[in-house]
C-alpha cells in the first residue's frame, strides 16, 4: 500500500493478484490493474505520481502508466515479496531480483543501470544514498542478514558496509535516520547517515514467551524503546534510553501478560505499552510515573501508534475493534469494527484519515478499510 506524494490517489496490492488505484479523500475506485499471475506483495509510486510498479509472487515486476492505468512493460526476474524502491528524485528505480540483489534502472526506460548485492529497504532523507540488506536462507526461508549496505545513488559504489553480531535478532525499529537493532543481549544504534554505529549496549531484556520479537521504538528525537521480561526479575518492564545507551526511565508494568507493543509520542513526552491482557498503559518519561490504563478492548491489544500531533492514540486488538483515545485525558474517542482481521494501520501525514490493512484470506483480504479520525 502505498500512497502518491501529492496525497491525491492510493495504490494497493492484493493477494486477487490485482492492483487497485483509490482516490484520495473520496476513496473511490479510479481503476483496478490487471496482469498479474499471482499475488501481489509491494507497489511503488514515481515521484511525480505518472508511474507505478507493482512486485508479484509471479515473480515479475509491472510498470504501469497512472494516467492510462494500462501496464506498459513487464520486467521479469522480480522477486515479489521484496519491496520496490522509486528514488524521490525521480532518477532511478530500485527492483528486487530472485538472487537477492537489486537491480537500478532508469526509471523513464527501463533500462539497467547497475546491479548492487542486498535487497532494497530504505532511501535516506537526502537523496544521495540506498541502503540494502543482505538476505541470509536456511530451511525456514529467507530472513534479513546481519549486514547492511549504503550506496552513493551518483556512482552505485558501496560507501559503507555495517556488519552487525551475526546474533539472533529479537527486536528493530527506525525513525527514518537512526535504526535500533537488538539481539539477545545487545542494543545496537546505527546513525543512517553517518554509516556509524554510534551506541551498543546491554538492555538486560527478553522476549517474554509468545511474542516473537522485542516490541522496540525510536522516537523522532532522542529516545529508544524497548519492552520485555527484565533479566534481574523476570516481570514486565519497558525501558527508555537516550541516543547514547543512558537510562532514562524505567516502568514496571504490571500488565498482566505479555507486553507486545510499544510506541512513542512524536514529541517523546509519553510512552505507551500494549499487552495480552487487552489494555494499554500511557507512561510520561520525564516524571517516570504511569498517567493512564486505558480499558476498553476485550482481548489483547497487539498494536498502537500515535498521530503526527501526538493528540491521538490508536490501538487494535484481537478483537477486531480499532480504538482512538484522546492521549490528553485517556478518553475513548471512537471504535471502529473491520470487515476483516487488520494487519497494519497507518495514520494520514496530517492526522485526519487512518487507513487499514486487512490480513484475512481471498476473497476478504481485497478490502481496504479506511476512516475518517476524530480531531
Amino acid at each position: 500500500m502505498m500512497m502518491s506524494r501529492d496525497g491525491d490517489f492510493l495504490v494497493t496490492g492484493s493477494y486477487n493478484h490485482d492492483v487497485s488505484m483509490w482516490s484520495v479523500p473520496e476513496f473511490e475506485p479510479i481503476a483496478r490493474l490487471y496482469g498479474h499471475g499471482d499475488e501481489v506483495f509491494s507497489v511503488a509510486i514515481t515521484a511525480d505520481g505518472q508511474h507505478l510498479a507493482s512486485g508479484s509472487q509471479d515473480k515479475s515486476i509491472l510498470i504501469w502508466s497512472a494516467n492510462r492505468s494500462t501496464n506498459s512493460t513487464t520486467i521479469n526476474q522480480g522477486l515479489g515479496p521484496a519491496p520496490i524502491v522509486y528514488s524521490k528524485s525521480s532518477k532511478w528505480m530500485a527492483t528486487p531480483t530472485p538472487f537477492f540483489t537489486t537491480t537500478i534502472r532508469n526509471p523513464e526506460t527501463f533500462e539497467v543501470v547497475s546491479s548492487i548485492k542486498g535487497v532494497a529497504v530504505h532511501e535516506l532523507p537526502d537523496q544521495s544514498e540506498l541502503i540494502t540488506a543482505k538476505i541470509s536462507w536456511s530451511l525456514k526461508g529467507p530472513s534479513l542478514g546481519h549486514e547492511f549496505t549504503f550506496w552513493n545513488t551518483n556512482t552505485w559504489q558501496p560507501a559503507k558496509t555495517i556488519s552487525l553480531p551475526d546474533d539472533t535478532k529479537i527486536g528493530a525499529a527506525a525513525n527514518g535516520t537512526t535504526a535500533a537493532i537488538a539481539n539477545e543481549s545487545q542494543m545496537s544504534l546505527i546513525d543512517l547517515t553517518t554509516h556509524q554505529v554510534v551506541a551498543s549496549w546491554k538492555h538486560g531484556l527478553k522476549r517474554q514467551s509468545n511474542v516473537p520479537l522485542l516490541p522496540l521504538a525510536v522516537g523522532s528525537g532522542g529516545i529508544v524503546v524497548g519492552a520485555g521480561s527484565a533479566l534481574d526479575s523476570n516481570s514486565g518492564v519497558a525501558r527508555v534510553w537516550d541516543l547514547s545507551g543512558r537510562l532514562l526511565a524505567e516502568f514496571d508494568c504490571e500488565h498482566i501478560r505479555q507486553i507486545v507493543g510499544v510506541a512513542c509520542s512524536p514529541d517523546e513526552r509519553y510512552v505507551a505499552t500494549a499487552s495480552f491482557d487487552a489494555t494499554i498503559k500511557v507512561w510520561n518519561v520525564a516524571s517516570k510515573s504511569l498517567v493512564f490504563t486505558l480499558r476498553g478492548h476485550r482481548r489483547g491489544v497487539h498494536s498502537i501508534d500515535f498521530s503526527p500531533d501526538g493528540k491521538t492514540l490508536v490501538s487494535y486488538a484481537d478483537d477486531r475493534m480499532v480504538k482512538l483515545w484522546h492521549v490528553a485525558t485517556g478518553r475513548e474517542l471512537a471504535t471502529l469494527y473491520p470487515k476483516v482481521d487488520v494487519g497494519s494501520m497507518q495514520f494520514s501525514p496530517d492526522g485526519s484519515t487512518l487507513i487499514g490493512q486487512g490480513l484475512a484470506p481471498p476473497p476478504k483480504s481485497s478490502k481496504l478499510q479506511i476512516w475518517r479520525a476524530p480531531l
